[in-house]
């Protein structure tokens, strides 16, 4: 208790809780073994001894949760119904796993139950304090109250997974819960996980899913309302993901028109970075073939007179040559080797478009516009390793999310070409490219629970992390 108020001395409302030992008697009295349900004794008809709720079983406990749901006027937001919920979620625990709930982890469920109307709670769980353990015990007490329940997880095999291990403990209080992953691939209509009262998921399922509701009309969410969410490792998803954007696009009649571009662009990358060579901290870019040969580099050029000649030993060639203007060119400074790949293929693609290829002119804007991107994702997709940041599997590119989870995102497609140039370099059927038609921010999509948002993480950061969180 003393940690929480050191950590907590400049928020008034913690600081209320705990003075006059307001927070301690309450975890007394979830832990007191003679605790009795006043919800059952005040719904009986009949007065009978009830037995207090450390000797419940789980029968008992399903008959306390239908009544305090057909009786929502004794549970809504009273202190009395908090603590008795507490103690039967106690016991429920016990019985569900043989532990119980300790006393941090009740102190950390009190101090976001006692949040007021107009604020969430960002709380800070120590490794080892049972992160997993406080969500279910929040999501139970505000799913019985007749709020829907989202827990945000950080990736979507954490939200299968916490699914079904608490698939049994959610039941003892009748409520039901599912992750709401794709299983195959989503086309319309209302998906079932969404009428269950919890739902696990990381925050990108989620935001695809309001998308395709509110932007696509497809009844994604089965009319649920954004009533309360409940968001493990807060921090990474508003601070070290907060520029991560969920996408949908659609594909455009015509565009595979240009898929002649992705090729030659390609092409050309390929063959220049085998006629580019460093010697003595140099680059140089060679206009003919280059071969190797008892460990020297060879080079067959064709002269001025279209005559194909060639150099045995390339690198003792240029050593004593001056002038190497006739087979090639010097990249002058090493920092510059990226400008100069990308200014060579914005020429070369450039004259191709104006002597050799047509583009519909409809498309002519929109090519002038791709054409640095489209080298950006040339330049990626080269660099990309299979296995790291992608994988191929029946003939599909599949990205990884390298930087944060390492999940493989079965049905998420890479914008700007990087995908088709991906297809290429596997020599994969080519998909159309698509354009976006509507994207959600994280923070654009937590803003939609208002004030009804709790945070939970292992730790806050910085003063700076806590005035950023604090804001959204």
């Amino acid at each position: 208790m003393e940690i929480l108020k050191e950590t907590n001395f400049d928020n008034p409302d913690v600081v209320r809780l705990i003075e006059n030992n307001y927070l301690l008697n309450l975890v007394t009295q979830i832990q007191s073994s003679n605790f009795k349900s006043q919800i059952l004794e005040a719904t009986r008809t009949i007065p009978v001894n009830v037995k207090p709720i450390r000797e419940w079983t789980k029968k008992e406990i399903k008959n306390w949760a239908r009544e305090a749901k057909n009786h929502p006027d004794l549970i809504e937001y009273k202190v009395n119904f908090i603590v008795e919920a507490l103690a039967v979620i106690k016991q429920a625990i016990s019985l569900d796993s043989n532990f119980d709930l300790t006393e941090a982890q009740i102190i950390s469920c009190l101090v976001i139950l006692h949040s007021k109307n107009d604020k969430g709670r960002l709380i800070q769980v120590n490794t080892g304090e049972g992160k997993s353990t406080i969500i279910s015990v929040l999501a139970v007490i505000y799913a019985l109250m007749g709020k829907y329940v989202d827990i945000i997880t950080s990736s979507p095999v954490l939200a299968e997974r916490d699914a079904k291990e608490k698939a049994n403990f959610y039941d003892m209080f009748k409520l039901q819960c599912s992750d709401n992953s794709d299983k195959s691939i989503y086309v319309r209509g209302e998906k079932p996980c969404y009428k269950k009262p919890i739902v696990y998921g990381d925050v990108a399922q989620f935001q695809f899913d309001t998308l395709r509701n509110d932007y696509s009309d497809l009844k994604t969410l089965a009319c649920r309302r954004y009533d309360l969410a409940i968001v493990d490792e807060v921090d990474s998803m508003l601070i070290d993901d907060s520029s991560k954007i969920a996408r949908l696009a659609t594909t455009i009649a015509g565009i595979d028109q240009l898929q002649i571009i992705y090729h030659v662009l390609w092409h050309e990358l390929t063959t220049i970075s085998q006629r580019i060579m460093e010697f003595d901290e140099k680059f140089y870019l060679f206009y003919g073939k280059i071969s190797f040969q008892n460990e020297k580099i060879i080079l067959e050029y064709t002269n001025e007179r279209k005559q194909t000649e060639k150099i045995s030993d390339l690198k003792d060639y240029v050593a004593r040559t001056l002038d190497i203007s006739h087979i090639g060119k010097i990249i002058t400074n090493s920092d510059e080797f990226d400008v100069f790949i990308r200014d060579h293929l914005r020429n070369y693609i450039t004259q191709y478009i104006n002597k050799e290829y047509q583009v519909p002119k409809n498309f002519v804007g929109f090519v002038n516009l791709q054409i640095p991107r489209w080298i950006d994702s040339a330049l990626i997709a080269y660099e990309y390793q299979e296995n790291v940041h992608y994988v191929v599997h029946n003939g599909l590119i599949k990205p990884v999310d390298f930087d944060s989870t390492g999940i493989i995102q079965n049905f998420s497609n890479w914008s700007d070409g990087l995908h088709q140039f991906l297809q290429i370099k596997h020599n994969l059927k080519m998909t159309s490219a698509t354009f976006m038609t509507n994207f959600l921010s994280n923070r654009g999509y937590f803003k939609k629970y208002r004030t009804n948002l709790f945070g939970l993480t292992g730790t806050l950061g910085s003063d700076a992390s806590r005035k950023v969180l604090t804001k959204v």
